[in-house]
């Protein structure tokens, strides 16, 4: 994970969505598309342009699985547009099994990673289409 800033900061077309995945597949963010662009479901859109890198979005609620293992996209409670939601990196510290938030893309957003877990919603994993495609690293 190489933590990439949003650039567009806007209660409807803010893009840290498309930070937070630019973030995980390590990419500069003007190589992410940006879905507010298009009239295309978010969910939808980047899956779409997800398919050729053998990746899609799987959406979780809290409590539905355990958390995966890895960095995964956290859905929170925005602090600068009221009643709308914010993403952020985070991943499971291994010491104390408990989702910590990582990276939040926002520079303005005075939480920083300090979001408190009751304004967390539900997260987003990049999982393999195919499994026969994934490129493998052996040690």
């Amino acid at each position: 994970m190489k933590p990439v800033s949003q650039t567009i900061i806007d209660s409807e077309k803010g893009d840290c969505f498309r930070a937070c995945l630019a973030s995980l597949l390590e990419l500069p963010i003007e190589q992410v598309p940006n879905n507010h662009e298009t009239k295309q479901v978010q969910f939808d859109f980047y899956n779409d342009w997800l398919r050729p890198f053998n990746l899609q979005l799987a959406f979780i609620r809290f409590g539905a699985m355990p958390l995966p293992q890895g960095h995964f996209i956290l859905v929170v409670k925005s602090a600068c547009f009221k009643n709308c939601t914010h993403t952020v990196i985070a991943k499971e510290n291994e010491e104390t099994c408990v989702a910590e938030i990582v990276w939040n893309p926002n520079p303005k957003d005075s939480r920083g990673n300090n979001i408190p877990a009751d304004e967390w919603s539900y997260f987003y994993v990049l999982a393999v289409i195919d499994p026969k495609l994934a490129k493998v690293k052996h040690k």
